[in-house]
């Protein structure tokens, strides 16, 4: 007789896909069928508000003929805002963060915005969206954050950044603060090549490492890991074929990801999903191989790994995270506890497929809405042009 009880959920669970197109494709298909947990969209993927609910609603109804117990698929996008927004018009037009964050209140300003997206996003069956913008806007010559971050004031963005987490996830989208230990004081772009953060322990707990706290203490659902080196953070553990030296970008560093989970300052560890942020960027896939990196970041504490384009390198990270579990690499309490923190997040954000189609009349009520436009247009007038 079989044994009716669920076995534990598939190491597939911790690699979230993304894919070419504006339906579900084969790559799609057969990446929700392996059992991945969640699905990034990028502008690639967006015709309309419609079609991206209706996307959703598709890949979502793929994922409930997989095992009882790995049923759910997450929706994700990055949509910040600014230069950083897969969806654009007729979805409301977002100002950049600085903008927000140079209004007369940022905090209620990024309020403001959290909501708006938060309410756009949620119609279009989007589950989780990869902002607030965390970072610290201290160099003038960085090539990848600059207007994303709501200010060069530590505690401007800390307070902006906790306010949009707490407005978005009331409208039941999960917030993801990034760029961990923060971006902002580099000089070159993590998407091209490796970079370093420098800085000693010290001034990483005075500039960088604030506005996550406070993230993390407005119950923020996820922090992202930027693939920087920080050296300050470095464990000196070797596990999973990688050396903890300093050396290591964050995604892969236990000593990076260890103090992001106690970066709240509270008594018990940070336990929301930390994402890596997308494997295939140049400065993992020029120094690391994608699957063994995958890996070790799992192993470092990572509960997602970001694979947003081949399908190949895709499948080689989910066989390499399976054979680690499978080999004691990474150990069984890991496991568990990726699952665990993958689990709290879907039992809050991961919505169900609707039962019907999306009406595109219905979805155009609420992407892009008066009010919604008339908000922006506010801030903007309020000082943050």
């Amino acid at each position: 007789m079989a044994d009716p009880r669920p076995g534990p959920p598939p190491a597939s669970r911790l690699v979230f896909f993304g894919f070419d197109g504006h339906d579900v494709t084969p790559h799609a298909e057969r990446m929700v069928a392996a059992g991945c947990g969640g699905v990034v969209l990028f502008a690639r993927n967006v015709a309309s508000p419609a079609q991206v609910a209706s996307l959703s609603m598709r890949l979502k109804r793929l994922a409930l003929k997989r095992t009882p117990n790995n049923r759910r698929l997450l929706v994700l996008i990055d949509q910040e805002g600014g230069r950083v927004q897969r969806i654009k018009s007729p979805a409301t037009i977002v100002p950049a963060m600085r903008d927000v964050g140079a209004s007369n209140k940022p905090p209620h300003a990024a309020s403001q915005v959290g909501r708006v997206l938060g309410t756009e996003l949620r119609a279009m069956g989007v589950d989780v969206n990869f902002a607030p913008v965390a970072d610290v806007d201290t160099n003038p010559d960085n090539p990848v954050i600059g207007a994303r971050a709501f200010s060069r004031d530590s505690q401007v963005v800390g307070g902006a950044a906790a306010a949009f987490v707490r407005a978005q996830q009331a409208c039941g989208v999960a917030a993801v603060a990034k760029h961990w230990p923060g971006h902002g004081d580099t000089s070159k772009d993590t998407h091209v090549g490796a970079c370093t953060v420098p800085h000693s322990l010290k001034r990483l707990s005075s500039v960088e490492f604030p506005p996550f706290a406070k993230a993390a203490n407005a119950g923020v659902a996820g922090m992202l890991v930027a693939h920087v080196s920080c050296p300050a953070l470095k464990s000196g553990d070797e596990y999973a074929g990688v050396r903890d030296d300093g050396k290591l970008p964050a995604t892969l560093s236990r000593g990076a990801v260890d103090a992001l989970r106690r970066i709240s300052g509270a008594n018990e560890r940070y336990r929301g999903v930390v994402f890596t942020d997308d494997m295939e960027m140049g400065a993992m896939v020029k120094n690391y191989g994608v699957a063994l990196a995958s890996a070790a970041a799992v192993a470092a504490g990572c509960d997602a790994i970001l694979m947003c384009h081949g399908e190949q390198r895709q499948k080689d990270a989910i066989d390499s995270i399976t054979d680690a579990a499978a080999s004691g690499v990474i150990s069984e309490q890991r496991m568990a506890e990726a699952h665990a923190n993958l689990d709290a997040l879907m039992d809050r954000y991961c919505a169900p497929p609707p039962m019907e189609a999306p009406n595109a009349e219905h979805v155009l009520t609420i992407v892009g809405s008066a009010e919604n436009r008339r908000i922006v247009e506010a801030l903007l007038r309020d000082g943050g042009k």
